[in-house]
This record gives structure tokens, sequence and C-alpha cells, in this order.
């Protein structure tokens, strides 16, 4: 599902859509990473560029990890998922991994 979300050949039609669900997708990503910034829980950086960041390693992962191994169980497909949210949550907080 991620591959037909992101990277399947469609009609420009359909393209146009996915850029706009990845503008508002964007939008939210932006928000968070501002009221965190505000906040004082994120260093101050682009907003605009960390979001479009983390939604371009979101959908990389979609197709990516997330979609090549169809043999991993619910427990390493959530695995990696709590993989994508660290590395997302780490990019905007520069926080060092462990």
């Amino acid at each position: 599902m991620g591959y037909a979300l992101v990277a399947e050949p469609v009609e420009s039609e359909i393209e146009i859509e996915r850029l706009k669900y990845r503008q508002k997708l964007m939008r939210v990503f932006e928000t968070v990473i501002e009221r965190g910034m505000a906040r004082g829980e994120f260093p101050m950086q682009s907003a605009e560029v960390s979001s479009a960041c983390i939604v371009g390693s979101l959908f990389e992962a979609l197709v990516g990890p997330l979609a090549r191994d169809n043999d991993l169980s619910d427990r390493q497909r959530l695995r990696q998922v709590e993989d994508i949210a660290t590395f997302c949550l780490r990019a905007v907080s520069g926080a060092r991994a462990d």
C-alpha cells in the first residue's frame, strides 16, 4: 500500500493529489516543529525544511524497509516503525543516538 501511495506510476491528476497530500502532511509536521521550538523542546531550525525532510524520510521508508520484506512478523514491523519515529525525533530534536 505504501508503494501505491508514494511511488507507483500514476496519471498526472493523481500525482497532483499526491503532492497536495504531501504538502498537507508537511504542514502538520511544520506545526509540530514550530510548537516544539516555541516550548524549547527542539532547537531553532527551519521548520519548513525539517518537515519536508521528515515527510521524505517517511515516504522512503514506506517503499523501502517497510515494504521490502513481506516475511516480517508484526513485532518486527512495529520495531521498524519505532526506528523510523526515533530517527525523525532525533532529526528535529538534535538528540544524539544512544
